[in-house]
């Protein structure tokens, strides 16, 4: 009887610090999805385009910059102060150990930064091609699935 005392509360203390874990990563880091769609790339099948290629400021209430990024065929990345997009390193992952260690690190140091000021988003200064749009607002949508 004792032993299954010690095993149950061995299983509750595992699961936990589990969930412990588990909402303290997702409280303390976070992934950034931006899309941007442009409705001059209107079509017979669609009421807009994605924008492909531009470049990205991330502003707060102030105007405040945030961060800058960009997109590059698609794909939108915030740029860290000093570490950058992490681009490098997830073409790096897929060949070696080494490279994989380099994402893991670029990409644990870079969600910490995102979760530092990601809420604080309120506008984007967006420019593609010859078209600069300033301070277009942002509406924000929070998930903790991931």
């Amino acid at each position: 009887m004792r032993r299954a005392f010690i095993v149950a509360g061995c299983v509750a203390a595992l699961v936990v610090a589990v969930v412990g874990w588990g909402y303290w990563h997702a409280a303390s880091h976070a992934v950034l999805d931006v899309s941007i769609n442009d409705v001059s790339l209107r079509t017979d099948r669609q009421i807009y385009g994605h924008v492909r290629t531009a470049a990205i400021t991330f502003r707060d209430v102030t105007g405040t910059v945030l961060a800058t990024g960009d997109i590059d065929d698609g794909v939108t990345a915030a740029r860290h102060p000093t570490l950058g997009d992490c681009r490098t390193e997830e073409r790096a992952a897929s060949s070696s150990r080494d490279g994989m260690a380099a994402w893991n690190r670029c990409f644990e140091t870079k969600s910490r930064w995102l979760a530092t000021w990601a809420r604080r988003l309120r506008s984007v200064t967006v420019r593609f091609g010859d078209c600069r749009i300033e301070q277009t607002p942002v509406s924000l949508e929070e998930s903790r699935d991931a």
